[in-house]
């Protein structure tokens, strides 16, 4: 899902950010409207991996929405959230992301991996997609056919 984001960015010749996270956030990276997203940049992002040590959605969530706010080009922007863990998360950290969503006019689509609880994704997400199958194209297609066209409810 991260590259086809990334490859349409490309050919739209827009601006991309990219958060990894677990329990922190682990990573950031930024390649601004017009800079090519080499086929090593989509080499490094594909072997980008996890050591299962937990998840957190607020940290990660919140560097989004700072990235969106100091990188223009990322105006407007949508945060796409991957995730095959759950977390708990406090009625001030999900009012604080409506918030920052309603400032910002920023859309969160969430995408699911496996079948965890995700309740507190649903409390934040304008829009979620389940991937059971690590095959499932269908999710691809519609976060593409989201981005293109706008968001189905």
């Amino acid at each position: 899902v991260i590259l086809s984001l990334m490859h349409l960015a490309a050919l739209q010749k827009r601006a991309f950010g990219l958060i990894t996270f677990e329990a922190h956030v682990v990573s950031q990276k930024f390649w601004p409207k017009g800079k090519a997203i080499t086929l090593q940049d989509k080499i490094d992002v594909a072997e980008i991996s996890s050591n299962g040590a937990g998840t957190n959605f607020w940290r990660p969530l919140m560097a989004a929405f700072e990235f969106r706010q100091t990188e223009a080009a990322l105006k407007p922007a949508d945060i796409v959230l991957i995730t095959d863990g759950s977390c708990d998360m406090n009625d001030d950290q999900i009012w604080a992301l409506g918030n920052a969503k309603t400032n910002t006019n920023t859309r969160v689509h969430s995408i699911t991996v496996g079948d965890e609880d995700y309740s507190c994704v649903k409390k934040f997400s304008d829009h979620i997609s389940q991937v059971t199958d690590t095959g499932d194209i269908e999710v691809i297609k519609t976060l593409i056919s989201s981005t293109a066209s706008g968001w189905k409810k």
